[in-house]
C-alpha cells in the first residue's frame, strides 16, 4: 500500500503594509514492494503568492534575504545561473503593495510560471487607482505603465535586463511561463474523498490553451497561455492550486458605453506611446496617469447614475479584481498543523495573539489566499463556496483575511462561512489606510468545531515580524491537533 505524506510551509513575510507569501510544499510517497521493500520518492515546490509593499526597502531586503536562504542543500533544484528556482507564482493582482517586490524577485529566482488574472486594461487601471496615491510617487511610471496594461512584456523585460524598447528580448533558453486565469464563472472541479492518486511527474497536470490573437497582452508570445475556465493545477495527482477570479469583475468595470470605453482606451494608448519617449518626463508622465484616473472615475460616475444610482465610486469599483487561491491536498486524509509564532510577542495587538496549545480540530489541510478580493457578503461567499465546493472550505484551516483586514471586505458573515481557526492580517496598522479594521478582527475571534461548538480562532496580525504555519496531510501525519512551536 502507498503511504503519502504532503507538507506545506506557509510563511508570511513581514513586509508591512503590503502582502507577500512564500511557500514550500514536500510530497513524500513510500511505496511498498511484495518483497516488502519500500521505494522512497520525494517532490519539493516552491511558489509566492504575491510580492508587494508600500516599503520598497522592506520587500526588496525580504526578497534577497530568502533568495540567500533558499541556497541551502535542500533546495533540490537551480538555474543554469544557480538562482534557486520558483515552480510557481501567483499575482492577485497588480497595485502596488501587491508587485512592488515582484522585480526584486524575478531577479533573484527562475520561476517556472507567474499566474495572472485575465483582464482588460481598463479593468486592471481600476484597480490601480485606488491605491495610486502620492506613496507611490517614487515608482518609475513607465514601470507601472507596462506592468499594467501589459505585464507579460513587463515581466520579459525585467528578467532580461532589457529597456522598454526591447522588453520581448529572449535571455533564457526556458522562459517563464505566463498563464492567465480567467473568470470563475462555473464550480472547479470536484476534490471528492478518495483514494491518493500519486504520479511520479513532477510537472504539473492543468488545462491550458493559446489565446487568440489581441485576447491578452502580449499574445503572441510562445509561452503565455490561458487556463481553462473553473479548473485547477494538480501535482503528483495529490495537490492542487485552484485559482478564483470573481466574475463580477467583468460587470463592474467594463459596462461602459462604447463611446466613453473607446476614449479610455485612446487615452491610455497615448500613455503607453509617450511612456515609450526617452524625452518624456516622469512628472508629465505622472500628470498624464492621474488625468486618466480622473477621467476613469468620472465615466464610472456617469455608468452609476445613468442607473438612478449614487455617483460616488465606490471601494468594490475601485478594487475589485483579485486572483484568489486554494491551495491543499486533493485526497482527504488524516492532517495537523504547526504554527511558529515571533519570539516578540509585543509587535502584535494582545488580543490578537491567543496563544492556545491543545487544539482538537477536524481534518484539515487547506490554506486560501484572497488578495484584496471581496467576501464581505453572503452573494461574494456563496459564489466564492460553489466555485470551490464544500469539501474544499471544510478543509481550510488557513485565511490570509482579504485586503489586509479592510472593513470593506471582510466581516463576521466571512468567518462564519469559511470557519477558518488560523486568520492572518497582513498589514500596518499606523500606515493609512490604518487596517485592519477592529470589527473585522473581532469577526475573525472564534470559529466553531464540529464536535464542541465555537472556540477560540488564531489571529495574527503580520507587520514587520514573519510568520509560518505548516500544513501536514497524509498517513504520517497526526489527526486534527495543533501545536506551537
Amino acid at each position: 500500500m502507498d503511504d503519502v505524506t504532503i507538507s506545506t510551509n506557509v510563511h508570511f513575510c513581514g513586509v508591512g503594509q503590503g502582502l507577500f507569501v512564500r511557500g514550500s510544499t514536500l510530497i513524500k510517497l513510500v511505496r511498498a514492494s511484495a518483497e516488502s521493500q519500500s521505494e522512497y520518492t520525494r517532490t519539493l515546490l516552491h511558489w509566492v503568492y504575491d510580492c508587494g509593499s508600500t516599503d520598497d526597502k522592506l520587500v526588496i531586503d525580504k526578497v534577497n534575504s530568502l533568495a540567500g536562504a533558499d541556497q541551502r542543500p535542500q533546495f533540490s533544484e537551480r538555474a543554469p545561473d544557480e538562482r534557486p528556482i520558483l515552480d510557481f507564482v501567483v499575482i492577485s493582482h497588480f497595485d502596488c503593495d501587491h508587485i512592488r517586490g515582484l522585480s526584486s524577485l524575478l531577479k533573484a529566482y527562475k520561476v517556472k510560471r507567474i499566474f495572472l488574472p485575465y483582464h482588460d486594461p481598463l479593468a486592471i487601471l481600476g484597480e490601480v487607482f485606488s491605491s495610486l496615491d502620492e506613496s507611490a510617487r517614487d515608482v518609475d511610471p513607465r514601470d507601472l505603465i507596462q506592468a499594467w496594461t501589459d505585464p507579460v512584456a513587463y515581466i520579459r523585460r525585467i528578467q532580461n535586463g532589457g529597456t522598454l524598447g526591447d522588453s520581448m528580448v529572449r535571455a533564457d533558453d526556458d522562459p517563464t511561463k505566463i498563464i492567465y486565469v480567467p473568470y470563475s464563472d462555473d464550480p472547479a472541479p470536484e476534490r471528492g474523498n478518495r483514494e491518493p492518486q500519486y504520479s511520479d511527474s513532477p510537472e504539473p497536470v492543468m488545462a491550458i490553451r493559446r489565446p487568440q490573437s489581441e485576447e491578452v497582452p502580449s499574445s503572441q508570445d510562445a509561452d503565455v497561455s490561458i487556463l481553462t475556465a473553473s479548473s485547477n493545477v494538480v501535482w503528483c495527482g495529490v495537490w492542487e492550486f485552484v485559482p478564483y477570479v470573481d466574475p463580477q469583475a467583468r460587470q463592474a468595470l467594463l459596462s461602459f458605453k462604447p463611446a466613453e470605453k473607446i476614449k479610455l482606451d485612446a487615452q491610455l494608448e497615448k500613455i503607453k506611446t509617450r511612456s515609450n519617449d526617452p524625452k518624456e518626463t516622469e512628472e508629465r508622465l505622472w500628470e498624464a496617469i492621474l488625468d486618466l484616473k480622473l477621467q476613469f472615475y468620472k465615466a464610472v460616475s456617469r455608468k452609476k447614475v445613468r442607473r438612478g444610482r449614487s455617483e460616488k465610486v465606490s471601494p468594490r469599483e475601485k478594487n475589485v479584481i483579485s486572483l484568489m487561491a486554494y491551495l491543499g491536498a486533493v485526497p482527504s486524509l488524516p492532517s495537523g498543523v504547526w504554527a511558529r509564532i515571533p519570539d516578540d510577542k509585543s509587535a502584535y495587538p494582545p488580543q490578537v495573539m491567543p496563544n492556545v496549545p491543545g487544539w482538537v480540530r477536524h481534518h484539515g489541510d487547506g490554506a486560501l489566499f484572497t488578495g484584496d478580493g471581496f467576501l464581505r457578503g453572503s452573494k461574494d461567499i456563496s459564489k466564492l463556496v460553489r466555485f470551490l465546493g464544500v469539501s474544499r472550505i471544510e478543509n481550510t484551516v488557513l485565511l490570509q483575511v482579504p485586503h489586509h483586514g479592510s472593513g470593506q471586505n471582510g466581516s463576521k458573515f466571512t468567518q462564519d462561512a469559511l470557519n477558518t481557526p488560523i486568520n492572518v492580517f497582513c498589514a500596518n496598522p499606523s500606515e493609512s489606510p490604518y487596517h485592519p479594521d477592529t470589527a473585522v478582527v473581532d469577526a475573525f475571534a472564534t470559529w466553531k468545531d464540529a464536535s464542541t461548538g465555537y472556540r477560540q480562532a488564531l489571529r495574527v496580525l503580520v507587520n514587520r515580524l514573519d510568520f509560518s504555519v505548516r500544513l501536514v496531510t497524509g498517513a504520517r501525519a497526526y489527526p486534527g491537533y495543533y501545536w506551537w512551536v
